[in-house]
């Protein structure tokens, strides 16, 4: 249901910014005064809804795809009415050039320039959906935020698709709030407030989590009884057949030259920087090619990197070094990103 309607001489009617006195005189008088939709320009009526809550209806015998549960209304007003109290520009159901998208809340800095739409997706969409909508906003240099009534497993953090998880009830009762992951609510309008002010900011992994690494595991040669460092596994590899989600065995290091050829040209620093982590080489054995082993850097004695213990595959005791600088890490550094607003004023979106 739409939240702005316009009179047939031009003037705006929001629903979220009127006091009850002017609602009540626009229900006396929106015969008179012509009252369109702004999601469609046909006729509407201003009602209440038994909770409180203003909206427009359309006139009977008017048809309209532009229909939206009490849940999305309440929330769409919710947001409306904190942008507008930062003095921002705000309309509802606005529509894109040639209809190419239609935001539930379109937000504009009125001296600044810069524009933010507002969606409120409560019905289940797909992720790719949600994507090409985006696109088309950034087309048009409009930042898009995005509050969501389920959620996207496969979704990730990122700057060009800021997606945050909206609950529709509190203790049994319809009153929207934002969940920041922890659980803690935070209302629609302090949320939005943050996001209008600049104090959302995306918490990524620190950038040496991401890079292409050597995963070893403490061990003994089972020749020499000596330390080692079992090189076991790459991770942060491009994703394919071998490298399921970065992951990448030690022992099929060969079958992916370019990461293979990375490592060759590396060993020398790792081992400056690791001297007990063993070396990745094709096996002395013509036929167990071509999978690699590793050998101690001891006394050189092959290690089978097949049917490895749990031990040595437990992520609380690996540790990890990028083939860029051999700066070790732990796996418990690599932290899924998540969008957090803290207390005190940063500067990151929009």
């Amino acid at each position: 249901m739409p939240l702005l309607a316009f009179s047939a001489s031009g003037v705006r009617f929001p629903s979220w910014s009127m006091t009850n006195a002017e609602w009540d005189a626009l229900k006396a008088e929106y015969r008179e005064l012509r009252l369109t939709a702004s999601c469609c320009s046909n006729a509407v009526v201003p009602v209440v809804s038994s909770r409180g809550w203003r909206f427009y209806r359309h006139a009977p015998g008017i048809v309209c795809d532009h229909r939206e549960s009490p849940e999305h209304i309440v929330a769409k007003t919710l947001a409306a009415r904190a942008a507008e109290n930062l003095g921002l520009d705000v309309t509802t159901e606005a529509c894109g050039p040639d209809g190419r998208w239609r935001a539930d809340v379109l937000i504009r800095h009125p001296a600044r320039g810069w524009s933010v739409a507002l969606e409120i997706q409560m019905s289940r969409c797909p992720l790719d959906e949600i994507e090409r909508r985006q696109a088309a906003y950034a087309a048009e240099a409009v930042r898009g935020a995005w509050l969501v009534g389920f959620r996207l497993p496969d979704y990730e953090p990122n700057r060009d698709l800021p997606l945050f998880r909206l609950v529709s009830l509190r203790d049994g009762i319809l009153d929207p709030w934002v969940d920041r992951g922890d659980g803690e609510p935070t209302s629609i309008s302090d949320f939005v407030t943050s996001l209008l002010t600049r104090r959302v900011v995306l918490r990524e992994p620190p950038s040496h989590t991401l890079s292409l690494s050597v995963v070893g595991s403490p061990s003994t040669c089972w020749r020499c009884f000596q330390h080692q460092i079992l090189l076991v596994s790459f991770v942060n590899a491009p994703a394919g057949v071998l490298a399921p989600k970065g992951w990448l065995l030690a022992k099929d290091l060969a079958k992916v030259p370019k990461i293979h050829t990375a490592y060759r040209q590396v060993v020398p620093m790792l081992l400056r920087t690791v001297p007990d982590l063993t070396v990745l080489r094709p096996p002395r054995r013509k036929e167990a090619q071509p999978d690699l082993q590793a050998y101690c850097p001891t006394c050189d004695a092959p290690q089978s990197l097949h049917r490895l213990s749990q031990d040595l595959l437990d992520p609380l005791r690996q540790r990890c070094w990028t083939l860029q600088e051999g700066r070790e890490w732990s796996l418990r550094e690599r932290v899924r990103p998540r969008w957090d607003w803290p207390d005190g004023p940063v500067m990151d979106w929009p």
